[in-house]
């Protein structure tokens, strides 16, 4: 009697096990038609931003603020105007920053972090969540309002980088929290968001020489 108790109670653990894990898969997959669900004239992404650093051990927040335009499946490229002139941009082989003082245009290095957002947008906006799940475990939910991922790092190197990602947006992603073990979080926020097919001359020649 003892044994069929424990083999029944396996049984229902196992059942609600594959329940949960049906719910996950069709909440996942309504999440990623929401976030793929772009005109493929939309090839340009417009926008503006604004970053903020909260440290553990420090009151005020860093802030940095600008615009940025994404070339789907091409390039991601930032402008900082606040509180340092920069330009970044991402071309999902490598991530190259610029800051301009007194006139000149100066290489530096960008942080971890930047890369790690930079990543988690250029699968967004190319709709391919699957590279994603090589460095995430991935949960996902959806309404009518918009949808949401929690992104928990599953790899040697995003293991080192952050404790746990939030990602939320509707028609495109409107903000990335990171969050770090050491308790300090990153948000980025990303607002007047708009679609286009086209890019001026300026803005590729921005592009190939920033």
């Amino acid at each position: 009697m003892q044994r069929l108790i424990m083999l029944g109670t396996r049984f229902r653990i196992l059942f609600f096990a594959c329940v949960f894990l049906s719910i996950m898969n069709t909440a996942y997959a309504a999440v990623v038609d929401s976030i793929v669900n772009f005109s493929p004239s939309d090839r340009i992404i417009r926008g503006e931003f604004r970053q903020t650093q909260y440290l553990l051990n420090v009151n005020k927040p860093f802030e940095s603020t600008g615009n940025f335009i994404f070339w789907r499946n091409k390039a991601l490229l930032w402008r900082t105007f606040q509180p340092i002139r920069t330009t970044t941009i991402y071309d999902n082989q490598k991530l190259s920053a610029y800051l301009f003082i007194n006139g000149q245009r100066i290489e530096h290095q960008s942080g971890a972090t930047n890369s790690l957002i930079n990543r988690i947008l250029w699968s967004i906006s190319s709709a391919n969540l699957e590279v994603l799940s090589l460095d995430f475990q991935i949960l996902s939910q959806s309404d009518s309002t918009g949808w949401e991922l929690t992104l928990f790092p599953d790899s040697s190197v995003t293991n080192l980088i952050a404790k746990r990602i939030f990602v939320r947006g509707s028609s495109f992603v409107e903000e990335i929290t990171v969050e770090y073990f050491s308790g300090d979080i990153t948000v980025l926020d990303l607002y007047n968001v708009s679609f286009d097919s086209t890019t001026s001359s300026l803005e590729e020649a921005e592009l190939d020489n920033p």
